[in-house]
């Protein structure tokens, strides 16, 4: 009898996840037919294609588990790359770029979780203009035009491959989850959240 509640149970969480049963079945139907879908260089292509946002997506977990949303996540990854790639154009040296762009990042931070906390305002409200204030000066300061890159150095950082293959946003990716896990289930802070 408690197999079969076990059985209902996993049923009933899965039936209601009709995205994911559909992108399983895609899977499923790809054996069938002769395409390079299964081969590793898709999967490791489709991974470092998605790694920046999966990253984004690791913070935008915790406000969301803690019943807020932040829509500024896009203008605040925007503004910390031109920062740090306007810095190193200008000869700043690489460290000192990232801990800037890293530094911009937690200055909206903090004014949207003011804002949100101590001003008692709603965050999707606050988050929507943050985020559309922060692409008009990312636009204001490239006069919105694409923003190339003039050291290789700083390049290399997201371009290169570990173990001669596999790309370096991934392994961010992968080491940044185990970090973000580790958090959220072994800390008062994550349990908290």
């Amino acid at each position: 009898m408690n197999a079969k509640a076990n059985v209902n149970k996993v049923w009933k969480v899965i039936s209601k996840q009709k995205a994911v049963i559909a992108i399983l079945a895609l899977m499923v139907m790809m054996l069938f037919f002769n395409t390079t879908f299964y081969t590793a260089y898709n999967w490791l292509d489709m991974l470092r294609s998605t790694a920046i946002l999966e990253i984004v997506a690791f913070g935008v977990t915790v406000a969301v588990i803690c019943g807020g949303c932040d829509l500024s996540c896009g203008g605040t990854l925007c503004l910390g790359g031109i920062i740090a790639v306007m810095m190193v154009n200008n000869g700043t040296p690489i460290p000192v770029a990232v801990i800037a762009a890293l530094l911009s990042g937690a200055v909206v931070g903090f004014i949207n979780g003011f804002l949100v906390v101590h001003q008692k305002t709603e965050p999707f409200i606050i988050t929507l203009g943050m985020g559309m204030l922060l692409k008009g000066i990312c636009q204001q300061l490239t006069d919105a035009h694409p923003l190339t890159c003039k050291s290789k150095e700083f390049m290399q950082i997201s371009n290169m491959k570990f173990f001669g293959s596999v790309p370096s946003l991934v392994v961010y990716m992968l080491l940044l989850f185990i970090i973000f896990y580790c958090v959220m289930r072994f800390t008062s802070f994550g349990r908290n959240c």
